[in-house]
């Protein structure tokens, strides 16, 4: 507080009182103390030569608004993805300006006004809101945190090799906390294929004696909730044939991943020639490698139900010369 226009003979002494008290400050300006209320001082003006005073104190009023109540968080954008953005909000207060800080005190300004949208964030993090009263100027005691949460990856199941047959094999896993679902790839991690809520998966359709591997990764329900890659596991299917040559007598080509190829199955074939005939002696396939099995068509055509007849040359791993026919029953 200043006096205007101060005169050189004379001192001005400020009062906390209209009458009487001790000065608390003498000057021309006038510094308050801290203040937490309005307070009213007076000026009063002293002759320097004699000691005189002004007939009366004059009043001054110093006005202490109310300091604001920290900002109200009404929406904290919740969980996101790694490089996305959220919105922070607080409920809209008349005459007071909210800033964002990116400390609970000092800090950076980031942003002003009553709804914060963040840049994109990889890592959780917290800001702050401060009211500011737009006519004093007074701002809130505190900050008000509002934390944007970035979703963290799934785990890794822990992948096993459970029960194999001649021509399945199945895989079992760990649960993983926060999943909804499971996607499996048995190529290695190059294509993934949901399977649902669930612990385990048969690989079907194998030969005897056949390696497979599997990898299994998490998902939850959103895009970004993927887990990690399992472990590799690998399972090799049983030949319970032993070193004997089989062919089934019937198969059914019809789809669902089970017995819809007709193979030669023995571990002790080095090369073959595998023939199939209809019932009027026409050949209709031929595949001279043990992993081409016949699916039950002829030039892209579904053969009807019914008997056929195959015809193998074999060529075992000691170089013996076999041979081997039988009939088929197609079944659908």
């Amino acid at each position: 507080m200043n006096i205007q226009d101060p005169e050189t003979d004379q001192v001005y002494n400020w009062y906390t009182a209209a009458t009487g008290g001790t000065p608390v400050f003498t000057g021309t300006s006038f510094t308050t103390p801290v203040l937490a209320a309005t307070v009213t001082y007076y000026a009063e003006a002293e002759l320097i030569s004699g000691g005189c005073v002004s007939g009366t104190r004059k009043p001054v009023t110093v006005n202490v608004a109310d300091t604001p109540n920290a900002p109200q968080i009404a929406s904290q954008g919740g969980a996101i993805c790694p490089g996305s953005t959220a919105t922070l909000t607080v409920t809209a207060v008349t005459g007071i300006t909210v800033n964002w800080y990116n400390a609970a005190t000092g800090g950076m300004l980031v942003f002003t006004g009553n709804s914060f949208t963040t840049p994109a964030l990889n890592v959780t993090t917290t800001y702050y809101a401060e009211a500011v009263n737009e006519n004093s100027d007074c701002v809130s005691a505190t900050r008000t945190p509002a934390t944007v949460t970035l979703i963290q990856p799934l785990a890794a199941p822990v992948l096993t090799v459970g029960e194999t047959t001649g021509t399945t094999a199945t895989f079992t896993w760990t649960s993983v906390n926060g999943a909804t679902g499971y996607q499996i790839s048995t190529d290695g991690g190059l294509g993934f294929t949901p399977v649902g809520d669930v612990r385990s998966y048969t690989v079907t359709g194998l030969q005897p004696n056949t390696q497979v591997s599997l990898i299994v990764r998490a998902s939850g329900d959103i895009l970004c909730l993927l887990g990690a890659n399992s472990n590799t596991a690998t399972s090799t299917t049983g030949n319970p044939n032993g070193s004997v040559i089989f062919v089934p007598n019937a198969f059914t080509p019809n789809g669902d991943g089970n017995n819809d190829i007709l193979f030669v199955y023995g571990s002790i074939i080095k090369s073959l020639n595998f023939y199939v005939y209809d019932q009027w002696g026409e050949r209709i396939f031929w595949s001279n490698t043990q992993a081409n099995g016949w699916d039950g068509t002829y030039k892209g055509t579904i053969m009807p139900v019914g008997v056929y007849v195959y015809f193998a040359e074999i060529v075992t791993n000691d170089g013996q010369k076999l041979t081997k026919k039988g009939t088929i029953t197609l079944i659908r």
